[in-house]
């Protein structure tokens, strides 16, 4: 069992051999999947957990309190580096903390674009409004350029697409 509170998301790792939890207790935990469940790492947070997605190397859990927290689960596993990846987080050549979480991250509240509106095509402008679906993935040009796109889903309708460049 992961916990005795609700499980707000769960996140397969695309090995198939980890999963990633996300509570209502603010707590990340990383199973080992081919050991019974067995709890690999366990974080904590500040907010009740409602969703997460992970690539396998970072999970993304969305809050209560409007933050996406990012977590490095390389480190729970036997797999994992020597040392944390830097560039993720708070900001470029960020470390995460001993138990592998990076400092709180809030999406943008005013929308620049027609990809961050709400359910009746305003911008978004309420602050602290639960983190309710994350999804993540890289993108590529022709060009050479890259980067990734998170896509946040708020309690209160709205969706915010925020691009990131390397």
């Amino acid at each position: 069992m992961c916990t005795q509170d609700y499980i707000g998301g769960v996140s397969l790792l695309p090995d198939g051999r980890y999963l990633a939890c996300c509570v209502g207790d603010g707590s990340l935990a990383l199973l080992d999947m081919r050991h019974t469940g067995s709890r690999l790492a366990l974080a904590y947070t500040d907010a009740p957990l409602r969703c997460c997605t992970s690539d396998g190397t970072y999970l993304l859990a969305g809050s209560e309190a409007g933050n996406v927290h990012i977590w490095d689960v390389t480190l729970g596993r036997a797999d994992a580096p020597a040392t944390g990846s830097a560039g993720m987080g708070a900001g470029a050549g960020a470390y995460p903390g001993p138990d592998g979480l990076y400092e709180p991250w809030t999406p943008p509240i005013v929308a620049e674009s027609a990809a961050a509106v709400d359910a009746n095509g305003s911008g978004v402008d309420e602050d602290g409004v639960s983190v309710t679906a994350l999804s993540v993935w890289p993108w590529f040009e022709s060009d050479g350029r890259c980067g990734t796109q998170v896509v946040v889903g708020r309690e209160d309708g709205s969706v915010v697409s925020v691009l990131t460049h390397e």
